[in-house]
Parts: structure tokens; C-alpha cells; sequence
């Protein structure tokens, strides 16, 4: 499985990369997962106040939300 992911602060175009990524996966073929942002779901201070635990917790948590029955995630 290939495992893809954009981490930075807010307003920079992770979302958008992300679907675009998806999207060139689904046209060559590939069962693509994208998964749902879960930055807000952090109970460590994200944006300006992020750290690096903070960072590894999202990294991490979306991970744990990932589906074994796909080609590729994208989160």
C-alpha cells in the first residue's frame, strides 16, 4: 500500500494536493482512500500554537482511521 501525506499549517493547500493526488491515482486505476481531516479533533494546539507532538498526533491518528482494502491513502 502506498501511504501519502501533507502536513503544514492551515491555508496551504494540503486539501486541495491531496484530492488532486487522489485523482490522478483513480485515473491510473488504483482504489484510492482519502481520509478526513482530523486536525480539529486534536486535543494538542494546532496552527500558529502547533508543535511537533501535535504534528505526530494528526500523522498518527489518521493513520489509525486508514482502511486496509485500498491501493493507496492519501490523507
Amino acid at each position: 500500500m502506498i501511504k501519502i501525506a501533507f502536513v503544514g499549517t492551515h491555508g496551504t493547500g494540503k486539501t486541495t494536493l491531496t484530492y488532486q493526488v487522489a485523482a490522478e491515482f483513480r485515473k491510473r486505476g488504483h482504489n484510492v482512500e482519502v481520509l478526513k481531516e482530523v486536525a480539529r479533533e486534536s486535543p494538542l494546539p494546532i496552527n500558529e500554537r502547533t508543535t511537533p507532538d501535535a504534528q505526530r498526533w494528526i500523522l498518527f491518528r489518521q493513520m489509525a482511521l486508514r482502511s486496509r482494502h485500498r491501493d493507496a491513502l492519501v490523507c
